[in-house]
């Protein structure tokens, strides 16, 4: 009896990694810099880090942090009122990174692909989040700039959907870098595909 309980319970937990993919249970999300609050605390440590190393530059240190976060707290404030009133609460998009930025925020994310990159969707997960989409009324799929375009592009085609850019800041190009790019610039761009995908007021 138990061998058999066993067996099953084996097949079935294959089954439904399979069927759904389970990255997210056993990967932590490591973008915590998509929430900027949380990014307050980064700014925190890493003044506290100089500090303990320079002692000298105890004030520089201290108001560049101030001014950063000050700028971290109005780019979260902006979301916040930004995604205040919104039809949706659900979001496509190309790979889970967002996770922190949904908690946050308020809403769930839907990826095409879980949140390791290398793992490659199954059949399986498209046809449920095609099906996803054609309930829910999405009419946005969000994908990163960086990175395979194809399935978000194959998606959006075969539900009618429009693809917009939504940036997890893990790596900028070269051309981003040139063009003067920064965390605020991204964000707010960030913001505004939100805001379509949601579809906000």
């Amino acid at each position: 009896g138990d061998e058999h309980g066993d067996e099953h319970g084996d097949e079935h937990g294959d089954e439904h990694g399979d069927e759904h993919g389970d990255e997210h249970e056993t990967l932590l999300d490591p973008h915590v810099w998509l929430n900027p609050v949380e990014a307050v605390e980064q700014v925190r440590a890493i003044q506290a880090a100089f500090t303990n190393a320079d002692e000298a530059g105890t004030s520089t240190y201290a108001e560049n942090a101030d001014v950063l976060i000050a700028e971290l707290l109005a780019i979260d404030k902006k979301f916040i009122d930004g995604l205040e009133s919104c039809a949706l609460d659900r979001v496509i998009v190309s790979h889970e990174a967002y996770g922190h930025m949904a908690e946050r925020y308020g809403f769930e994310q839907i990826g095409l692909s879980g949140l390791s990159t290398e793992a490659e969707p199954g059949p399986q997960r498209i046809a449920k989040i095609i099906d996803e989409i054609k309930i829910l009324g999405v009419s946005h799929v969000l994908q990163e700039p960086i990175g395979n375009q194809e399935l978000a592009e194959s998606v959006a085609s075969e539900t009618d959907t429009e693809v917009l850019p939504f940036h997890p800041m893990e790596s900028l190009t070269p051309a981003e870098f040139d063009s003067g790019e920064t965390y605020f610039s991204i964000m707010d761009e960030n913001l505004k595909s939100l805001r379509a995908a949601l579809r906000c007021e």
